[in-house]
């Protein structure tokens, strides 16, 4: 596993992921990467991700380990699930920089940019 994959295995902890619910056939890393960008609005590097970008990465993840590429069903059914069922904690209104930011955002934003900042 690389060291990516454990950083992203030590995060899915953090939050409580529980990798693929329901979901076995899928990389475990993609679903890990999703539960993170749902919790936190954030992708693993820190970046702020929408709901809908974060689906988009689930499922572009899923087709990019399939040997069905684009054309991979799983990766669409996956991708429709979780856009029409999907639960994130994503704010409704964010404007990142001169903007307003709900509270607990600023909290997740601060907290992961620190752990960064620490090597975390």
């Amino acid at each position: 596993m690389s060291s990516y994959h454990d950083e992203l295995k030590a995060l899915a902890e953090r939050i409580g992921s529980d990798g693929c619910t329901h979901a076995l056939e899928v990389d475990v890393v993609c679903c890990w990467e999703h539960d993170y960008a749902y919790v936190t609005g954030l992708t693993p590097r820190a970046v702020p991700v929408t709901k809908d970008e974060a689906d988009e990465r689930f499922r572009d993840c899923i087709q990019s380990r399939s040997s069905f590429r684009y054309f991979s069903p799983l990766s669409w059914w996956r991708w429709l699930a979780v856009k029409r069922f999907g639960k994130g904690n994503f704010p409704r209104h964010f404007i990142i920089y001169d903007t307003v930011l709900d509270e607990a955002r600023c909290a997740r934003v601060d907290i992961m940019r620190a752990m960064q900042a620490r090597g975390q």
